[in-house]
């Protein structure tokens, strides 16, 4: 199911409040229940569910991901949870992205062994 779209200046004022009516409208356009949620996130508990969508509490930075496949979102709406619920990690997030090419030159360049090691690792996972 396709979300709504949002503009950037709609993003960058979004609360974690707002996020969170915006996750619980999405689950009852999709037509799920918090305990379906609960479930499919592997979750014990739909407490913790009730809470991420009362703005409450945010969702967790590693689980990101699955609550946007489980909610129904396009996968780039997980940008806009990191933006809201985890800035700081966003903004890192963006600037380390601007520094990848160049990282990964120079480990090319000029690798010392450790790493060439992580660089190494880092492509085969990658199944480059």
């Amino acid at each position: 199911m396709e979300t709504e779209s949002f503009k950037r200046s709609d993003i960058d004022k979004l609360t974690v409040i707002e996020l969170g009516r915006v996750l619980f409208s999405q689950r009852k356009a999709i037509g799920f229940s918090q305990g379906d949620v609960t479930k499919r996130l592997g979750y014990a508990n739909l407490n913790f569910i009730s809470m991420i969508e009362a703005g409450k509490s945010k969702i967790p930075i590693n689980r990101v991901s699955d609550f946007v496949e489980v909610y129904g979102f396009r996968k780039d709406f997980a940008l806009v949870i990191l933006r809201v619920m985890h800035k700081d990690a966003f903004e890192a997030f963006l600037k380390l992205a601007t520094e990848i090419p160049k990282i990964f030159k120079d480990a090319l360049i000029s690798p010392d062994d450790e790493v060439s090691e992580i660089f190494d690792k880092t492509r085969s996972s990658l199944g480059l």
